[in-house]
């Protein structure tokens, strides 16, 4: 998912400041946000992004996907969240695993 609007932003994320903690919101301005997220699991699962490249009128981004075998006594949601430029000419983003498309995002601006 690509978030571009604040106000998606919070509906989908809304960020409490407690008193332990610093909230940095995206400059939306001028940051895209970008999401990856993976169905609810009970395997311990850690995803993270390794770069994205601007390419013309795309962006492609490259994640890692970890999962441990071990069963968890819960279940979870992995998700993970970048704020990368945006640019008025880019109309796609690109999620790869590895050397593999995972998904093609089309960017609202």
């Amino acid at each position: 998912m690509v978030v571009t609007k604040q106000k998606e932003f919070m509906k989908l994320f809304g960020i409490a400041k407690t008193a332990t903690n610093t909230v940095t919101m995206p400059a939306f301005d001028k940051e895209q946000v970008l999401v990856l997220a993976m169905p609810e699991t009970n395997k311990e699962t850690t995803i993270k992004f390794d770069h994205a490249t601007k390419a013309g009128t795309f962006i492609e981004v490259y994640c890692e996907v970890q999962k441990k075998n071990e069963p968890l006594t819960y279940t979870t949601l992995p998700i993970a969240l970048a704020a990368i430029p945006k640019y008025n000419e880019v109309n796609t983003i690109k999620f790869y695993e590895g050397s593999s498309l995972v998904n093609e995002v089309k960017v609202k601006h």
